[in-house]
């Protein structure tokens, strides 16, 4: 993205240019933040995370803006076209310990589709 020089406010936007790269692998992210090739990074990787915070050459900024995560299945074959096993799958899923497994609690629990700042 680059500055539109007819802006309409004097004096913004401040930056001239912005590059934004896709990364999906989170690992390829963190590297490139750490060695400089990235000024900025998104991640909820636990490790990166605490790394990160702990690091003085880095701010990390702790944001909720998550909601609900999706679990995709596909129903269309045995055993998740049994509406009974897709049911038990729900009634087993315990969301509180995952993101306690799986986020070591950087991302909050909630209740509600679009996070807590929408109730």
């Amino acid at each position: 993205m680059t500055k539109n020089p007819g802006y309409w406010r004097k004096g913004k936007p401040y930056l001239d240019e912005i590059i934004i790269r896709p990364m999906s692998d989170h690992e390829s992210r963190y590297a490139a933040l750490i060695s400089g090739q990235a000024d900025m990074i998104f991640t909820d990787r636990p490790t990166h995370v605490k790394k990160l915070t702990g690091n003085p050459d880095f701010n990390t900024f702790v944001f909720n803006f998550r909601g609900a995560g999706i679990l995709v299945l596909n129903n269309s074959k045995p055993p998740l076209d049994d509406v009974r096993v897709r049911r038990a799958l729900a009634h087993a899923w315990d969301q509180k310990k995952y993101i306690k497994a799986s986020y070591k609690n950087i991302t909050p629990y909630t209740e509600y589709w679009f996070g807590d700042a929408l109730n």
